[in-house]
């Protein structure tokens, strides 16, 4: 049986954001960030982490939120509400071009 996960005070799943702000960290600091990096095989976390650069703080504030808070709710990074947070992701940057 899994221990129950650690939370912040405001309730919020701790190891969740820091593993999504790592991995986010860790893609800015490759030099072949955005089309280079698409490689097949790539998990939607990865793929999130490298484009993160392109969107907007606010959005993707949100996504780090939602992402963090299905995480913590027992959801692994490989379901379909991940990649739907990509598609989101993919959505906007091609808006805002």
């Amino acid at each position: 049986m899994n221990p129950p996960p650690k939370l912040y005070a405001d309730g919020r799943h701790r190891g969740t954001c820091s593993r999504i702000l790592e991995a986010i960290l860790q893609a800015n600091e490759q030099k072949e960030i955005g089309r280079g990096a698409m490689k097949m095989g790539m998990s939607p976390m990865q793929e999130l982490a490298n484009i993160s650069n392109r969107l907007p703080v606010d959005v993707l504030q949100d996504i780090n939120q939602r992402i963090g808070d299905w995480l913590a709710t027992g959801g692994k990074e490989t379901d379909a509400y991940i990649e739907q947070q990509l598609r989101y992701a993919k959505n906007v940057i091609e808006a805002i071009k």
